[in-house]
């Protein structure tokens, strides 16, 4: 169930951002460097996105995805069992209940069977706390496991 929800939690970000012709990069007044370091391994960013939110176009975050190597393949990037690193940035204070909703409407939208993996969500959901302007969320994917 562990791998299923890690699996899940990729599909999410990797089905709001692929790039690969990505540099250093900023957006939405957010800088995101080069390169990051987990578990020993150097990533690169892979890419880059703006999540907004309600029909004005709300800006949340500013969200960078690394990889060991650069990849425009989803099913890669969600298979390979190279490291991987999601930063979200987010641009406004948030409350927890905005965000539990917004990660129980992405995964319920991108999972038909949330049963399997209702106990692992319910600790995932967990972790989650009011953000500020200006915080960073880190998803670090060593192995068989998700760092928050």
């Amino acid at each position: 169930m562990k791998i299923r929800l890690m699996n899940l939690v990729m599909v999410i970000f990797v089905s709001f951002i692929i790039d690969g012709k990505v540099h250093a990069a900023e957006l939405g007044g957010v800088k995101l460097n080069d390169t990051e370091t987990v578990a020993g391994k150097t990533l690169v960013l892979n890419g880059i996105g703006l999540r907004t939110a309600t029909v004005l176009k709300v800006k949340v975050y500013v969200m960078g995805m690394y990889l060991e190597a650069k990849s425009k393949d989803a099913e890669d990037i969600i298979n390979s069992p190279q490291k991987k690193r999601i930063i979200q940035h987010y641009v406004r204070d948030i409350k927890r209940e905005k965000l539990i909703g917004g990660w129980e409407d992405s995964f319920k939208s991108n999972n038909d069977n949330m049963a399997a993996i209702e106990k692992e969500f319910k600790t995932f959901l967990s972790y989650i706390a009011d953000v500020k302007k200006g915080e960073p969320y880190i998803f670090d994917f060593i192995d068989d496991r998700v760092e928050l």
